[in-house]
């Protein structure tokens, strides 16, 4: 759903697959302090799960949504 959302909306990611990257999990862990997903990072700060007014937020204050 977080992929969706940012399609939706033009705003480009990178998806990473934590079991199948090298590394993936231990930098998802030092950034997150959890294993949970999907995770966004955006503006050097991160969002855990699928929380679309959450996501809203994260990404207006990174500057990839404008505000209303």
């Amino acid at each position: 759903m977080a992929k969706e959302f940012l399609s939706h909306r033009g705003i480009p990611f990178r998806e990473v697959h934590v079991f199948r990257e090298s590394g993936a999990i231990d930098d998802l862990v030092r950034l997150t302090g959890s294993l949970a997903a999907p995770v966004v990072i955006a503006g050097g700060k991160f969002l855990r799960g699928y929380d679309p007014v959450g996501l809203t937020g994260l990404l207006t204050e990174a500057g990839w949504l404008d505000k209303e």
